[in-house]
């Protein structure tokens, strides 16, 4: 099973959906994930035709309007069981929210358990880190409820806006609730997050790699482990993602047993 997890960068500066929508939607047609977690989806890229491109081989779970992290199935892959979605009652932003789904493999008849995410995102100091530890505790209730509810795999992933070492991922950690590299076989040593594109005098958006690791992601695919064996940890770094968003997009490669 493929899972992916992409911050799409939201049209909120002047950064038309339009100039960077093919990009996105050729990404997730060639590396074809079975479950795709976004973050930033916006009405611009709502009503964009991502969404209805990929329609015959992804349903979308956005649960309601305007919800900012919806997942995208694999179409005729997965039954969902259970579904749900929640924003983070200690942040004023409808756009930090929990997408969450129960689903099943309609090939090998397991089921999992899924959460897409996206945590506070200010840096003004301490506040904002007790921000992002209030959400990642929200998040962690959630997790628990799924995994004693079902006792299944629960995988979450998104842009937490934490480091390692940050409060939000430190907590998760401590739960034993881990980045899904620190499993794998083989991992990308680099960051997800590489900045902003910058429009250039072609009129295009031009992004570059960045030269951090893996500790400084702010997009994270976490799991407890166990019964997971995870592959392949993948940042994705070609360059038409460095153009279209500041986040690449991050995949694992996990058997489930």
């Amino acid at each position: 099973m493929r899972i992916m997890t992409a911050n799409i960068w939201g049209d909120y500066f002047g950064n038309a959906v339009s100039m960077r929508e093919t990009a996105i939607e050729e990404i997730i047609r060639k590396y074809s994930p079975d479950v795709i977690g976004m973050q930033e989806i916006t009405e611009g890229w709502y009503k964009s035709n991502l969404f209805e491109n990929l329609s015959n081989d992804y349903i979308l779970v956005e649960g309601v309007v305007g919800n900012y992290t919806p997942i995208l199935l694999r179409k005729n892959k997965f039954e969902v069981i259970e579904r749900g979605w929640e924003v983070f009652l200690e942040t004023p932003d409808s756009s930090k929210s929990i997408t969450w789904l129960v689903i099943k493999d309609k090939t090998n008849k397991k089921n999992i358990a899924v959460c897409n995410t996206h945590l506070w995102w200010m840096e003004r100091g301490a506040e904002d880190e007790e921000l992002r530890l209030k959400n990642a505790k929200q998040l962690f209730g959630r997790i628990e409820i799924l995994k004693k509810k079902y006792e299944i795999p629960v995988f979450a992933f998104g842009d937490f806006n934490s480091k390692e070492n940050g409060s939000a991922i430190k907590y998760l950690s401590k739960n034993k609730f881990v980045p899904a590299y620190k499993f794998a076989d083989k991992y990308t040593d680099v960051s997800s997050y590489h900045g902003n594109p910058i429009r250039g005098k072609d009129n295009k958006y031009h992004g570059n790699k960045t030269k951090n690791k893996i500790s400084e992601s702010l997009d994270h695919i976490l799991t407890f482990g166990g019964n997971v064996n995870v592959r392949d940890y993948i940042v994705v770094e070609e360059q038409k993602v460095l153009d279209a968003t500041d986040h690449s997009p991050v995949y694992i490669d996990a058997e489930i047993f």
